[in-house]
């Protein structure tokens, strides 16, 4: 049995692979000294702190109307990414 730390927010680690949520909240959290928009789905206690690529994903797909962006169908899936010249695991969005 592989062992998960509980945490208030998802990260590559806690996705296994791939799967279909709907936006229930979106709200704006203070993370790390930084305000951050955060992502909250009908299917899923944690939320999904949005980094700069995935926030104008949606922004592009569903506009800059958080209110939008509620009921929404987004697959996430893991990708690996070079970030600072390091290989990072990170949440990728996909609108559906």
């Amino acid at each position: 049995m592989k062992i998960q730390i509980p945490t208030k927010y998802m990260n590559a680690s806690t996705l296994n692979g791939e799967k279909i949520y709907t936006i229930a909240e979106i709200q704006l959290e203070k993370l790390r000294d930084k305000d951050k928009y955060v992502l909250y789905f009908q299917e899923d206690t944690i939320g999904l702190p949005l980094n700069i690529t995935n926030l104008k994903t949606l922004i592009n797909a569903y506009g800059n109307d958080t209110d939008n962006w509620v009921g929404k169908k987004l697959r996430l899936k893991t990708a690996t990414i070079i970030f600072n010249a390091q290989q990072k695991n990170t949440i990728i969005i996909e609108p559906l």
